[in-house]
């Protein structure tokens, strides 16, 4: 889905963090509002519900905050009854994500995420981005469940060296986690042998899974750096002579190419 002039951002990030300048670049482009927030982290949930926002990037630290506050909220009285029809929207919902995909309810968002949504300042959402380091499947999987059919809820990977996007979910993959999806157009990929780490390009089987390699990533494309300023040895260090950039970050191809 495009971003257009109607949707709104509200950026709290650091302004000079790769992640940042890419995402308020990218939105500014297609006409987009953005607002920034007061500057006190405590209080960025009073500044989402001012602002509303369509799109919400973020980093799993907040995501996982966000998270925690909402369950220990629901089960603050774990004998009441909201404490048990929440649990059991909750495990309903995650239940038929994993078996469907399908991530809307008749009954559970009317009786609570809905109102959830809007508590939150999360009820326009539309786009959710992770990024920066790992999420947790069941923070992942609660997103999906909390903003419904409405909101498409990715998880990205990337360096200030690859421009601040290499990999990312696909849309209609809603059902796994765990995973950081599928290069971007502008990004070739390939696992490197790490022997003394026990890593290969040739591994089938991941901590008793299958898998299609392992291996440090190599990024090349028009999306990687040209070099660090005034610091070529550093530079001769990370990239090759045909231009692949060593991210010194372990990968795994999964199956269906994540």
């Amino acid at each position: 889905i495009r971003a257009t002039s109607s949707d709104s951002y509200l950026s709290f990030l650091p302004l000079p963090h790769i992640f940042e300048t890419l995402v308020i670049n990218s939105l500014l482009a297609c006409g987009c509002t953005v607002g920034f927030f007061r500057g006190d982290p405590l209080k960025i949930i009073e500044d989402v519900k001012a602002l509303e926002p369509t799109s919400f990037c973020a980093v799993p630290r907040l995501l996982n905050r966000i998270y925690d506050k909402v369950i220990a909220g629901a089960n603050a009285n774990p004998a009441s009854l909201s404490a048990k029809l929440f649990n059991t929207a909750l495990q309903t919902k995650t239940r038929q994500l994993r078996e469907t995909g399908h991530r809307d309810h008749w009954l559970w968002d009317r009786l609570i995420f809905k109102k959830l949504r809007v508590a939150l300042g999360l009820g326009r959402v539309g786009r959710l981005l992770s990024g920066g380091a790992p999420l947790s499947t069941n923070v992942m999987e609660f997103y999906r469940v909390l903003l419904g059919e409405q909101c498409h809820c990715h998880e990205g990977y990337g360096q200030t060296e690859t421009s601040g996007g290499t990999t990312m979910t696909a849309e209609e993959d809603n059902r796994t986690s765990g995973h950081v999806g599928s290069p971007f157009p502008a990004a070739d990929i390939r696992l490197v042998d790490v022997p003394e780490m026990g890593y290969f390009h040739s591994d089938i089987i991941h901590e008793g899974i299958p898998c299609l390699g392992r291996g440090e990533i190599w990024v090349r494309g028009p999306i990687v750096f040209q070099g660090y300023y005034k610091d070529a040895m550093a530079s001769k260090q990370a990239l090759t002579e045909d231009g692949w950039l060593k991210s010194g970050d372990i990968g795994i191809w999964m199956p269906d190419g994540q």
